[in-house]
């Protein structure tokens, strides 16, 4: 699986930011810079956190803990990141959106969009 592309548009310290990897460039290695505070860690953590937890029930936990502390800042279905990936050849495009919905316990809690269960199903019957 290729990472290809990823977009945050409002996340902490990270404001619409896109970064593409081009697939043909060798070696496959790609610096991220910025200045202290400019959101690198943030960034990488999003990625791994969301392409790595979201995919495994048992470390659903770990996604909410990460996501707990800017819960309050996500307005009802605002995006948190999407992805573009290359898995066996096949672009695969997911979004993780914040949808504000009440349980029984007036809790809020995190759901992802569609595209994110086909993939873990996809995953699953290969």
């Amino acid at each position: 699986m290729k990472l290809l592309k990823v977009s945050v548009p409002n996340f902490r310290n990270l404001k619409n930011v896109e970064l593409t990897f081009e697939p043909s460039l060798k070696p496959a290695v790609f610096p991220i810079g910025s200045e202290n505070g400019g959101g690198k860690s943030t960034l990488l953590q999003l990625i791994f956190v969301l392409l790595t937890c979201s995919l495994d029930d048992n470390k659903n936990i770990y996604l909410s803990n990460f996501l707990i502390s800017v819960i309050d800042n996500f307005q009802d279905t605002d995006e948190i990141a999407q992805f573009e990936l290359n898995y066996q050849g096949e672009i695969i495009n997911f979004t993780f959106t914040y949808l504000d919905e009440n349980d029984s316990d007036n809790q809020k809690i995190i759901k992802f969009t569609k595209e994110i269960l086909n993939f873990k199903k996809d995953l699953q019957d290969k």
